[in-house]
Protein backbone atom coordinates (compact mmCIF):
# COMPACT_ATOMS: atom_id res chain seq x y z
CA UNK A 1 0.00 0.00 0.00
CA UNK A 2 1.36 3.27 -1.08
CA UNK A 3 2.58 5.61 1.95
CA UNK A 4 0.82 9.33 2.64
CA UNK A 5 3.53 12.23 1.54
CA UNK A 6 5.49 14.29 4.49
CA UNK A 7 2.58 17.43 3.87
CA UNK A 8 -0.57 15.08 3.79
CA UNK A 9 0.90 13.10 7.28
CA UNK A 10 1.02 15.69 8.88
CA UNK A 11 -2.10 17.74 7.69
CA UNK A 12 -3.75 14.58 8.87
CA UNK A 13 -2.17 13.56 12.11
CA UNK A 14 -2.14 17.78 13.28
CA UNK A 15 -1.29 18.23 16.20
CA UNK A 16 -0.14 14.66 16.55
CA UNK A 17 2.41 14.98 14.47
CA UNK A 18 6.34 15.21 15.44
CA UNK A 19 8.13 16.09 11.80
CA UNK A 20 12.25 16.59 11.14
CA UNK A 21 11.22 20.49 11.75
CA UNK A 22 10.19 19.95 15.33
CA UNK A 23 11.71 22.20 17.81
CA UNK A 24 13.73 19.11 19.57
CA UNK A 25 15.10 17.74 16.43
CA UNK A 26 16.31 21.65 15.66
CA UNK A 27 17.65 21.72 19.44
CA UNK A 28 19.61 18.66 18.94
CA UNK A 29 21.18 20.11 15.92
CA UNK A 30 22.03 23.32 17.55
CA UNK A 31 23.53 21.02 19.90
CA UNK A 32 25.90 19.33 17.56
CA UNK A 33 24.02 16.00 18.53
CA UNK A 34 23.20 15.57 15.16
CA UNK A 35 25.11 17.99 12.53
CA UNK A 36 23.52 19.96 9.57
CA UNK A 37 24.74 17.28 7.24
CA UNK A 38 22.70 14.48 8.83
CA UNK A 39 19.95 16.71 9.20
CA UNK A 40 19.88 17.37 5.65
CA UNK A 41 19.43 13.39 5.58
CA UNK A 42 17.04 13.16 7.41
CA UNK A 43 14.72 15.51 5.42
CA UNK A 44 15.63 13.79 2.09
CA UNK A 45 15.37 10.51 3.20
CA UNK A 46 12.61 10.58 5.86
CA UNK A 47 10.32 13.30 4.40
CA UNK A 48 8.98 11.51 1.39
CA UNK A 49 8.71 7.82 3.07
CA UNK A 50 5.90 8.25 5.54
CA UNK A 51 5.54 4.01 5.46
CA UNK A 52 2.18 4.82 6.71
CA UNK A 53 -1.26 5.14 4.46
CA UNK A 54 -3.59 8.28 4.40
CA UNK A 55 -6.33 5.76 5.60
CA UNK A 56 -3.93 4.49 8.67
CA UNK A 57 -2.87 7.21 9.80
CA UNK A 58 -6.97 8.52 9.74
CA UNK A 59 -7.69 5.87 11.53
CA UNK A 60 -5.15 6.65 14.16
CA UNK A 61 -4.91 9.89 14.04
CA UNK A 62 -6.80 10.66 17.61
CA UNK A 63 -5.57 8.04 19.36
CA UNK A 64 -1.74 7.90 18.12
CA UNK A 65 1.44 10.42 17.39
CA UNK A 66 3.27 9.91 14.23
CA UNK A 67 7.11 10.82 14.94
CA UNK A 68 10.20 11.28 12.42
CA UNK A 69 12.91 9.99 15.09
CA UNK A 70 16.43 10.87 14.30
CA UNK A 71 19.42 8.62 14.92
CA UNK A 72 20.02 10.09 18.67
CA UNK A 73 20.66 7.35 21.22
CA UNK A 74 19.59 7.94 24.52
CA UNK A 75 22.68 8.75 26.36
CA UNK A 76 23.14 11.91 23.57
CA UNK A 77 19.39 13.37 24.34
CA UNK A 78 20.23 12.66 28.53
CA UNK A 79 24.11 14.50 27.33
CA UNK A 80 22.19 17.40 26.21
CA UNK A 81 22.13 20.07 29.01
CA UNK A 82 18.64 21.33 28.03
CA UNK A 83 17.16 18.05 27.84
CA UNK A 84 19.09 16.43 30.61
CA UNK A 85 16.79 18.65 33.14
CA UNK A 86 13.66 16.67 31.85
CA UNK A 87 15.21 13.19 32.87
CA UNK A 88 15.15 11.83 36.49
CA UNK A 89 18.60 10.89 36.67
CA UNK A 90 20.52 13.34 35.47
CA UNK A 91 24.26 11.74 35.82
CA UNK A 92 25.51 8.52 37.41
CA UNK A 93 23.71 6.61 34.77
CA UNK A 94 23.07 2.83 35.68
CA UNK A 95 22.62 2.30 31.78
CA UNK A 96 25.76 4.26 30.99
CA UNK A 97 27.60 1.23 29.79
CA UNK A 98 24.41 -0.93 28.44
CA UNK A 99 24.58 -1.25 24.78
CA UNK A 100 20.47 -0.42 24.49
CA UNK A 101 21.36 3.35 25.69
CA UNK A 102 24.04 3.79 22.45
CA UNK A 103 21.39 2.58 20.19
CA UNK A 104 18.93 4.52 17.94
CA UNK A 105 16.04 3.36 15.77
CA UNK A 106 15.48 6.62 13.15
CA UNK A 107 12.61 6.47 11.22
CA UNK A 108 8.97 7.44 11.54
CA UNK A 109 6.78 5.64 14.61
CA UNK A 110 3.32 5.44 14.83
CA UNK A 111 3.28 5.07 18.97
CA UNK A 112 -0.09 5.32 21.29
CA UNK A 113 -1.26 8.97 22.74
CA UNK A 114 -1.69 6.58 25.99
CA UNK A 115 -0.36 3.15 27.92
CA UNK A 116 -2.96 0.04 26.79
CA UNK A 117 -5.46 -1.19 29.51
CA UNK A 118 -4.97 -4.49 28.05
CA UNK A 119 -1.35 -5.49 28.99
CA UNK A 120 -1.38 -4.10 33.02
CA UNK A 121 -1.68 -6.26 35.81
CA UNK A 122 0.22 -8.78 33.29
CA UNK A 123 3.75 -9.92 33.29
CA UNK A 124 6.14 -9.77 29.89
CA UNK A 125 5.12 -13.08 28.96
CA UNK A 126 1.28 -12.44 29.07
CA UNK A 127 1.56 -8.92 27.49
CA UNK A 128 3.61 -9.89 24.57
CA UNK A 129 0.88 -12.42 23.92
CA UNK A 130 -1.65 -10.00 23.65
CA UNK A 131 0.10 -7.67 21.34
CA UNK A 132 -2.39 -7.70 17.91
CA UNK A 133 -1.25 -8.16 14.96
CA UNK A 134 0.36 -5.22 12.61
CA UNK A 135 1.75 -4.18 16.14
CA UNK A 136 5.24 -4.38 18.04
CA UNK A 137 6.74 -3.22 21.06
CA UNK A 138 8.89 -0.16 20.44
CA UNK A 139 12.45 0.81 21.94
CA UNK A 140 13.32 3.10 24.55
CA UNK A 141 14.95 5.82 22.46
CA UNK A 142 12.15 5.91 20.08
CA UNK A 143 9.65 6.51 23.30
CA UNK A 144 11.82 8.79 25.13
CA UNK A 145 12.50 11.02 21.96
CA UNK A 146 8.52 11.44 21.28
CA UNK A 147 8.06 11.86 24.77
CA UNK A 148 10.69 14.46 24.78
CA UNK A 149 9.70 16.30 21.67
CA UNK A 150 5.41 16.05 22.82
CA UNK A 151 6.60 17.63 26.09
CA UNK A 152 8.29 20.62 24.09
CA UNK A 153 5.73 21.31 21.73
CA UNK A 154 2.52 20.83 23.83
CA UNK A 155 3.39 20.73 27.41
CA UNK A 156 1.94 17.39 27.80
CA UNK A 157 3.70 14.64 29.35
CA UNK A 158 2.62 11.28 27.71
CA UNK A 159 2.49 8.06 29.52
CA UNK A 160 2.27 9.97 33.10
CA UNK A 161 2.58 7.75 36.06
CA UNK A 162 2.37 4.24 33.96
CA UNK A 163 5.40 2.27 33.39
CA UNK A 164 5.73 1.04 30.29
CA UNK A 165 7.91 -1.93 29.31
CA UNK A 166 10.07 -1.44 26.00
CA UNK A 167 12.28 -3.78 23.71
CA UNK A 168 15.46 -3.05 25.23
CA UNK A 169 17.07 -5.73 27.94
CA UNK A 170 19.46 -4.53 30.54
CA UNK A 171 22.40 -6.67 30.30
CA UNK A 172 21.64 -8.71 27.10
CA UNK A 173 19.34 -11.18 26.96
CA UNK A 174 18.41 -13.75 29.25
CA UNK A 175 18.50 -11.08 31.92
CA UNK A 176 14.84 -11.72 32.70
CA UNK A 177 14.19 -8.04 33.01
CA UNK A 178 13.00 -5.28 30.16
CA UNK A 179 13.61 -1.47 30.39
CA UNK A 180 10.66 0.76 31.24
CA UNK A 181 10.18 4.10 30.65
CA UNK A 182 7.20 6.58 32.17
CA UNK A 183 6.47 10.56 32.85
CA UNK A 184 6.55 11.38 36.16
CA UNK A 185 5.98 15.33 37.38
CA UNK A 186 8.43 17.42 34.82
CA UNK A 187 11.08 14.11 34.58
CA UNK A 188 11.40 11.20 32.26
CA UNK A 189 12.04 8.07 33.88
CA UNK A 190 14.59 5.06 33.01
CA UNK A 191 14.43 1.60 34.58
CA UNK A 192 14.39 -1.54 34.95
CA UNK A 193 11.77 -3.97 36.19
CA UNK A 194 11.82 -8.18 36.31
CA UNK A 195 9.68 -9.79 33.69
CA UNK A 196 7.68 -11.65 36.00
CA UNK A 197 6.02 -8.26 37.80
CA UNK A 198 2.61 -7.69 37.26
CA UNK A 199 0.88 -4.73 38.10
CA UNK A 200 -1.47 -1.99 37.32
CA UNK A 201 0.96 0.30 36.83
CA UNK A 202 3.48 -1.20 34.25
CA UNK A 203 1.76 -1.48 30.55
CA UNK A 204 3.59 -2.20 27.38
CA UNK A 205 5.41 0.18 25.15
CA UNK A 206 3.87 -0.50 21.64
CA UNK A 207 3.98 0.94 17.95
CA UNK A 208 1.93 -0.03 15.01
CA UNK A 209 4.48 -1.75 12.07
CA UNK A 210 5.28 0.48 9.07
CA UNK A 211 2.98 -0.92 5.86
Amino acid sequence: MKGSTYVDSRMIMGNNFIGVDSTLMKLLCEGRKINMRMYEVLNFVLIPRVPFSDYKLIKHRDSHILAAVPPVPLLAMNADPELNKRFYLKKNLWYENQMFAGDSSPGWHLLPKNACSIYTNKNYVEQMNRIPAGHKVATVQSMVYTMLAQYRATGKMLYKYIRLRCADVPGGRGSGKHVYVTFIPGNILVEECDDMESVPDISLATEIIPE
